[in-house]
């Protein structure tokens, strides 16, 4: 436990740092963008690549897979269930009642605890949720504001971005087990590391960029702090139920797994659900779903670290 509490450490000391980067304005919005940028196209991919090349694939993890796509579609049927629940409804519920700040929040956070080289334990339950929010949930918010679905051509961008190209290329290279041999030849082992300090730049940039962001308005905390104990009592209770029914029945028991499935029940949603309500053209509402998403961040950390605390 100790151990787990001081890779920690750093995760929350790199936020304050970023905290006090954004109170102090040392960037500009369009040098955090870049950044941004930066991250979600090179250093994430990267991580996922190498978390993909080095897990020990079980035929139970495509089982796994098709469950992770069915909770989240559970997770979305509950949110419309309560948006309609008297003391309880909101408009927005169903908008973050599903969805995960996976690659963002999680792979630092799981990072920061076990490393690479147990990632894959992780990764593995991000591939069937990546699948629902871009081939369903963000294509359903999109028509909700009166926009079309993605089109063939977006979908087709969707399937050649850094993220998903990383993970395809990963899992094949593992199953043809090209790694041995790309690491026999000095070249590609070259590559191969150049690949891992790219990756190990991924936890220390995202936590500065989510301290930087981190901004709250007080008068849309009541609204905020409906929806976050709303969406975790909607995930908790939901992904829990189907882990103890079904997912433990196929999947061995494993700690680091254990950890893996709680750190991705803890994250917050989607850290674009802003850009998609923005399309809506109702600012408050907009306003409501930035400021639950800084505040969920901050309830994901702290129920992380008093999970581990306990």
């Amino acid at each position: 436990m100790n151990q787990v509490i001081t890779q920690m450490i750093p995760v929350i000391l790199l936020m304050a740092i970023g905290k006090w980067m954004g109170t102090r304005n040392l960037f500009s919005t369009k040098a955090i963008e870049d950044l941004k940028g930066f991250v979600m196209n090179v250093t994430l991919p990267a991580v996922l690549f190498l978390s993909f090349l080095k897990l020990e694939f079980r035929r139970e993890y495509l089982l796994l897979i098709l469950l992770m796509i069915g909770i989240q579609f559970l997770f979305f049927a509950a949110g419309h269930g309560a948006a309609r629940l008297p003391g309880v409804s909101h408009p927005l519920i169903p908008f973050l009642s599903s969805g995960a700040a996976f690659g963002f929040i999680g792979i630092p956070f799981f990072l920061a605890v076990y490393g690479i080289e147990e990632l894959g334990k992780y990764s593995i339950l991000g591939v069937g949720h990546e699948l629902f929010i871009w081939f369903f949930l963000f294509p359903w918010m999109r028509m909700q504001a009166g926009a079309k679905g993605f089109t063939p051509k977006e979908i087709l961008q969707v399937a050649k971005s850094p993220t998903i190209l990383s993970i395809v290329v990963g899992i094949l290279m593992n199953q043809l087990q090209l790694a041995r041999w790309a690491e026999s030849s000095s070249l590609l082992s070259g590559m191969l590391l150049t690949i891992d300090y790219l990756a190990g730049l991924t936890t220390p940039l995202i936590m500065l960029m989510v301290g930087y962001s981190i901004t709250f308005h007080g008068y849309l905390m009541k609204d905020s702090l409906k929806l976050v104990l709303v969406r975790m009592g909607i995930i908790f209770a939901i992904g829990y139920g189907v882990k103890w029914l079904l997912i433990d029945r196929f999947i061995p028991a494993d700690p680091v797994f254990d950890h893996a499935y709680f750190t991705f029940l803890v994250l917050p949603p989607p850290l674009v659900v802003p850009m998609f309500i923005d399309l809506f053209g109702n600012k408050r509402h907009t306003e409501i779903v930035s400021n639950t998403l800084m505040l969920h961040i901050v309830a994901s950390v702290g129920v992380y670290l008093l999970v581990v605390l306990l």
